[in-house]
């Protein structure tokens, strides 16, 4: 019986610890359920490795030349010429890409 009073304590209290961000486990579970529900991957990202949702973009791949051309970053390339829309949403690190005037730009993201 102690056995089960034990275990009991330990998963409500395991239930209560947060993330890196301050969300509780259940929080998490529920942002996890809407993640997939909309078709995303429930994964860890960005420098403080917090758990976020990741979807792939519809129009990943598509030629661009600003970033209005696409649902997430339009990529550039390293020589002259158009972008290509990001396949991928959140992104991180340095990445090389054209703003919304169509302008080549390096941000950091993390």
């Amino acid at each position: 019986m102690k056995r089960a009073a034990l275990l009991a304590a330990l998963l409500a209290l395991a239930a209560c610890q947060q993330d890196v961000l301050g969300r509780s486990n259940a929080e998490l579970r529920k942002e996890e359920q809407a993640c997939k529900a909309e078709g995303g991957t429930f994964r860890t990202g960005g420098r403080a490795a917090a758990l976020m949702c990741f979807h792939q973009m519809e129009d990943a791949g598509q030629t661009c030349r600003r970033s209005t051309d696409c649902k997430s970053i339009c990529l550039a390339p390293n020589e002259t010429g158009p972008g290509q829309c990001a396949a991928e949403a959140p992104m991180f690190g340095c990445i090389d890409m054209f703003d919304e005037n169509g302008t080549r730009a390096t941000i950091c993201i993390d």
